[in-house]
């Protein structure tokens, strides 16, 4: 079997999250925006909060809008929209279909429950 190079600095055994983890470490870094240990900023911890909260209320997908309702008009539902599928990427977010919104993943919730 031929010897297998790694690509940008990962190798075959890492996962594609672990690999959109590092990226988006490597991204905020680069921004300068403060991270926690899984690579938040505190924007992306807020949208997650209030993704959690407002499932938790109606057990329905959540949507960019009604988090931007929440958050007030510091963020606009566009960038919403980009740090949610960021937080996807991460696996902390799931989203059910292509229409839908949001949901928490089993993996937020151990996340939620350990930075609390």
């Amino acid at each position: 079997m031929p010897d297998v190079k790694p690509m940008y600095g990962f190798t075959s055994e890492r996962t594609s999250n672990e690999a959109a983890r590092m990226s988006a470490v490597r991204r905020t870094e680069r921004s300068g925006v403060c991270e926690d240990d899984m690579g938040l900023s505190e924007r992306k911890k807020e949208i997650l909060r209030a993704v959690v909260e407002q499932y938790v209320q109606t057990v329905e997908p959540v949507g960019s809008k009604t988090v931007a309702a929440e958050l007030g008009s510091s963020v606009s539902s566009a960038t919403i929209r980009s740090e949610m599928a960021e937080l996807e990427s991460l696996g902390l977010l799931e989203q059910p279909h292509t229409s839908a919104g949001r949901i928490p993943s089993s993996q937020d919730t151990a996340h939620m429950s350990t930075n609390s």
